[in-house]
């Protein structure tokens, strides 16, 4: 990331001002701060979403095939799928290997991936 500041187009206010870093392959980052102070709008930047409300400067250079991103709103047309339906039905290019390796290595019950409670009943 070099030089990347963005703007919102509302109040001209700048959520991320002229930020540079370069994160290696295997490193972990981790986005926090307060209500309103561009980490989701940030996260959305790196995965390449379209943001129409800001005026994005800088580079951004990304391979983008270990970037996640997890919104804290699940938006509502997923609400109402299931895990089995989410992981087994929709997914017709996830490579299931990594899926399952990643699930160990967090300590993830895979089982659940089967489950049929849905995304919107989810805690934590």
């Amino acid at each position: 990331i070099n030089h990347l500041t963005i703007t919102q187009n509302k109040d001209l206010r700048d959520l991320v001002s002229d930020l540079s870093m370069t994160i290696q392959d295997g490193e972990k980052v981790a986005i926090i701060g307060e209500e309103g102070n561009g980490k989701s709008t940030l996260l959305k930047t790196l995965m390449g979403e379209d943001l129409s409300d800001f005026t994005i400067k800088g580079n951004i250079q990304s391979d983008y095939q270990s970037l996640a991103y997890i919104p804290q709103k699940v938006p509502e047309d997923l609400k109402k799928k299931t895990l089995h339906d989410y992981f087994f039905l929709d997914s017709i290019d996830l490579d299931y290997s990594i899926l399952y390796r990643l699930a160990e290595e967090l300590h993830f019950d895979s089982n659940r991936f089967a489950s049929d409670q849905e995304i919107g009943n989810l805690s934590g």
